[in-house]
């Protein structure tokens, strides 16, 4: 999801959301079965791999950009990293990194 807002022609504002949702199941036999292939292990089987495997991540970007003259630009940005364990659920999300920037640029005119 993009969203953008130009309030004037200096001011420009400008969120973007990501929310990715990856699930992996066991390797299985399609064939006979459709039991998770086991790896032969003298102490117990063990399934080919990790059953269930479940990633929920929310990236949120934010950006600020003012223009009070052509030539001089002023960006501020925001950016957070999320997960959560379940899909869609938005209880449980915790933070996993955090991004703040700001650049200044001018032109020098002679």
């Amino acid at each position: 999801m993009k969203v953008e807002y130009q309030a004037a022609r200096s001011l420009f504002v400008r969120v973007v959301g990501e929310y990715t949702s990856h699930w992996q199941d066991s390797l299985r036999d399609d064939s006979r079965t459709n039991d998770p292939i086991l790896i032969r292990d003298p102490n117990r089987p063990l399934r080919a791999r990790a059953a269930g495997l479940s990633n929920q991540s929310l990236q949120v970007d934010w950006l600020v950009s003012y223009t009070p003259s052509p030539g001089t630009v002023v960006y501020a940005g925001y950016g957070t990293s999320l997960a959560e364990a379940d899909a869609f659920a938005f209880r449980s999300v915790r933070r996993l990194g955090d991004g703040l920037f700001v650049k200044v640029s001018y032109l020098i005119r002679m």
